[in-house]
């Protein structure tokens, strides 16, 4: 995927701890995007997202609403 936050030169997404994925993007409709592919490899693997476990945070000087 080429959408994320470009840092040295490569473009990261996601931050990978021992259970825990952060994903990391610059829009809501990048975040969307990205949240939406790990939906589906996840299912593909019989996974699911916690929805009750899952946190959105944002960053920023601008405040918004957001539905992820």
């Amino acid at each position: 995927m080429e959408v994320g936050v470009r840092m040295n030169l490569q473009i990261v997404n996601n931050l990978r701890f021992s259970d825990d994925i952060d994903l990391i993007a610059e829009t809501i409709e990048d975040l969307q995007q990205i949240t939406d592919n790990v939906n589906e490899s996840s299912k593909r693997f019989g996974l699911e997202i916690n929805k009750q476990k899952t946190k959105v945070m944002a960053v920023g000087k601008k405040r918004c609403n957001m539905k992820i």
